[in-house]
């Protein structure tokens, strides 16, 4: 049986897209009640509906936009495909149809598994969307010299679904801060991803391996959607795979 995950729905193309489609919604939707529902269903001069019209467009556009949210992202693919082989045990990556990654015999996975709280970090790009209580959950698959970092942002909800289909190993942007520099105090402490850049001393130390694999999913990480990710996971947690 073969499964299809779309990566990377988040990308640039869909960022630009759909602010532009839910101001052009809220323009309609202001039209709309201004001067022809409102005035319809209560009566008056449209003059008297300025605010609630205005008020009525933004909760509408933000629904509609909510639910064609999905149909954007299909529209407009990043070209990044996972393919599970469930049947065959081959997890292979591509983009625009040219595989650049396959994991096979699925028995030598090697799989390193970690996640971070967001927290209050100076963000960049993507994870600006990202509200500071989620997390993010990430897993680093490795055999015969093939590797593949996938992850996702969980809210707390989603988080505690995926804690119970794995074992993770926990880690903090806030020891990336040099001793000098710590300060609880701060309001924002300085970036987990808008550098590359981990400190020696975490590479060497006791989960150098999970900073590592942190490091490679700044590099080349591939985002999934949540349900993505956990339908992945459930499949990586029903056999016997080399975990750490």
């Amino acid at each position: 049986m073969e499964k299809k995950f779309y990566l990377n729905q988040d990308h640039q193309k869909v960022s630009i897209v759909i602010p532009i489609l839910l101001f052009i919604l809220i323009i309609i939707g202001y039209r709309l009640y201004y001067r022809t529902i409102l005035p319809l269903m209560f009566g008056g001069k449209s003059g008297d509906y300025i605010l609630i019209a205005g008020i009525f467009s933004l909760f509408t556009s933000a629904l509609i936009m909510w639910l064609l949210d999905p149909y954007v992202k299909k529209l407009l693919p990043s070209g990044h495909v996972l393919t599970l082989n469930s049947e065959e045990g081959i997890l292979s990556h591509s983009f625009e149809e040219k595989v650049e990654v396959a994991l096979q015999h699925r028995s030598a996975w090697q799989v390193t598994r970690w996640q971070f709280i967001m927290g209050r970090f100076i963000k960049s790009g993507r994870e600006r969307q990202i509200p500071r209580t989620w997390s993010c959950m990430a897993m680093h698959i490795q055999v015969d010299g093939e590797e593949l970092t996938l992850f996702c942002y969980a809210r707390p909800r989603i988080k505690r679904v995926l804690d119970q289909l794995a074992n993770w190993e926990t880690i903090s942007m806030y020891e990336t801060m040099e001793d000098d520099h710590k300060s609880r105090n701060l309001p924002t402490l300085r970036p987990p991803t808008a550098s590359d850049v981990i400190p020696g001393r975490l590479l060497v130390g006791d989960k150098g391996n999970v900073w590592l694999a942190e490091r490679k999913r700044r590099n080349n990480g591939i985002e999934m959607s949540p349900k993505d990710f956990e339908e992945l996971l459930k499949y990586l947690s029903s056999g016997s795979n080399a975990s750490q």
